[in-house]
């Protein structure tokens, strides 16, 4: 079985197993991805081991996850997007008719670090950061995958400074799996990107995180209403001026340069100017 194969079957049973108020008997699901029980069980128990609570439920004579851990359900999405692309791009037919970004291409580190993630292992990177002249060696223990702006970045704790840090795919110079495994943490680590706009962490992971309140002008608006900054996003109130918006979110580097891309088309409010807009 190919990886990419693998993947959607992980994906596809996780999407089952996420419906609310549907169970699913073990030789109900071995049928929906046509494999036996025993190799079933197997996948159930490999998503567990990311992150997600696979519950049985002897009343329903059936699986589900619990709803506590589906924040994870957007990245696992992206995650069977990414294959998918992958595998229309392999067809000779398709090349006439789509244009694709090599960025998004899963090569052989996406793999070998989904594996690393599964199977626990520490990896050593040698990467090249985005300030940095120079190239670092360092350890890392993987715990997720993570795409934004069509890049992948790794989710990991860098065991020189014991700091979880996002590491570009595309910047990984070198790549070795070590035989040493370590102990996935018991709090998600998705769930440090809750209030989080993209791929920057807070410095202090205890911070709380702030409502902000964006006003908008009518045209970029439309925009930011088809395609939020963040799932929190909330329309206050529309006026001749624009639309004000709030969202709960760390105020991060990422984030604070995307609203300065927009220029005069946005504004960061104070309090004292959103009580006046309230009026």
């Amino acid at each position: 079985m190919t990886f990419l194969s693998h993947l959607e079957i992980l994906t596809t049973l996780i999407e089952l197993l996420s419906r609310k108020g549907v169970y699913f008997s073990l030789p109900e699901l071995a049928k929906k991805i046509n494999l036996s029980e025993r190799q079933t069980q197997r996948y159930i128990n490999e998503i567990k081991s990311l992150g997600f609570e696979v519950k049985y439920y002897k009343r329903e004579n059936g699986y589900q996850i619990d709803q506590d851990s589906t924040a994870l359900l957007p990245a696992t999405h992206k995650l069977l997007e990414a294959s998918k692309i992958y595998q229309i791009s392999q067809q000779d037919t398709s090349t006439s008719y789509i244009i694709f970004d090599r960025r998004q291409e899963v090569d052989a580190i996406f793999k070998e670090l989904h594996e690393a993630i599964i199977k626990r292992f520490l990896v050593e990177i040698t990467y090249q950061s985005f300030w940095a002249e120079e190239a670092f060696t360092t350890e890392i223990e993987p715990y997720l995958l993570k795409e934004f702006r069509n890049r992948w970045y790794v989710v990991a704790k860098n065991l020189y400074n014991e700091k979880i840090r996002t590491y570009a795919l595309d910047r990984i110079q070198n790549f070795r799996l070590k035989a040493k495994k370590f102990t996935y943490p018991k709090d998600n680590p998705a769930n440090l990107f809750q209030y989080c706009y993209g791929i920057f962490l807070p410095e202090n992971p205890l911070q709380e995180p702030e409502e902000l309140f964006l006003l908008f002008t009518h045209e970029q608006a439309s925009y930011i209403e088809s395609l939020p900054l963040h799932h929190s996003q909330k329309i206050i109130k529309k006026t001749n001026e624009g639309v004000l918006f709030s969202l709960k979110v760390h105020y991060t580097y990422d984030l604070a340069m995307e609203l300065a891309s927009m220029g005069e088309s946005v504004r960061v409010l104070n309090k004292e100017e959103i009580q006046a807009k309230m009026l």
